[in-house]
């Protein structure tokens, strides 16, 4: 696993023992927060964690019983899965926990821990087109670092136009009936789950053709000619420049508070081009505090 230019040591998975609640004479890789009793096995996972000097993230944080139950099979459940990195790089790690229901094979739960964002140092900068730039860098690089890059295409949301009562009552059917099935893994409530499954895909197959029957006779009539120009005059607005329409503003504003920046950008709409900055207002929101002082800053020195 890579941390920067470093390389992160990590070792998990099932290993098949109980740590225990208690650290007892492990508490440099033993955190005193896991679960059950412990036994041989879990000894011997503490010795192997001691020995190489890493430590068993699962025991560092304080969870409810259900976040740290990584086995569950009908009444039984246990911890036997574990993550363990050094010692070293613990305190790199901002949580760890398991989700409860999402299983990663059978009667498993998914295992994962958080690693901590690392902060940018912005350099000094003597102008104010100086400092937007470093500020921006170093925003920008973080995020990629943290979330990565993408194509670039538009998320499309699943289509909800044609939805039912009807649909709406088999799904609800199916998501009970599945998590029966996860909680108790018992054959008929596996079979009971597929059934419910196979009415959800019928039910939602003749909602969708009934709601295109109706939407391709409703084309045919003179309310469905003003929806398609209705549609079309969208499309042209949606796709013409904006920002010609704004008054300009004078500078500087030496006057402007925290206050003011943050009911604005309350006001700015998420999910907006980022325009020549190529900087998503969405960032700046997700900055909380410390992105409305940036901001105003920067504001207060043009």
């Amino acid at each position: 696993m890579k941390k920067g230019k470093c390389s992160w040591r990590t070792h998990g998975g099932d290993l098949n023992g109980h740590v225990s609640k208690r650290s007892d004479g492990y508490q440099r890789v033993h955190g005193g927060k896991g679960y059950v009793q412990r036994n041989t096995e879990g000894e011997r996972i503490l010795e192997c964690a001691e020995s190489l000097n890493m430590a068993v993230v699962n025991t560092f944080y304080q969870k409810r019983d259900e976040h740290l139950i990584t086995y569950k099979s009908g009444q039984h459940a246990t911890q036997i899965d574990y993550v363990m990195i050094r010692r070293a790089d613990l305190k790199s790690v901002r949580n760890c926990k398991i989700i409860p229901g999402e299983a990663v094979v059978a009667q498993h739960r998914l295992l994962y821990f958080q690693e901590k964002v690392r902060e940018k140092q912005v350099p000094k900068t003597e102008t104010v087109q100086e400092d937007w730039q470093s500020t921006k860098s170093a925003l920008l690089e973080t995020a990629e670092e943290v979330c990565g890059t993408t194509k670039g295409r538009r998320y499309q949301g699943r289509e909800t136009w044609w939805w039912s009562t009807e649909v709406q009552e088999a799904i609800r059917r199916k998501k009970v009936a599945s998590k029966a099935w996860q909680s108790d893994r018992d054959e008929n409530l596996r079979e009971t789950y597929k059934e419910a499954k196979r009415k959800a895909k019928r039910a939602v197959a003749k909602a969708k053709e009934e709601a295109w029957r109706e939407w391709y006779e409703k084309m045919e009539t003179n309310e469905g000619e003003r929806i398609i120009y209705k549609v079309a005059k969208q499309r042209v607005q949606s796709r013409q420049d904006v920002g010609e329409d704004y008054p300009t503003v004078k500078a500087p504003f030496p006057n402007i508070n925290e206050k003011e920046v943050e009911e604005t950008m309350k006001k700015i709409k998420s999910g907006r081009a980022t325009g020549c900055s190529g900087l998503p207002v969405d960032l700046l929101k997700h900055l909380g505090k410390e992105g409305i002082q940036m901001v105003t800053s920067l504001l207060q020195k043009v």
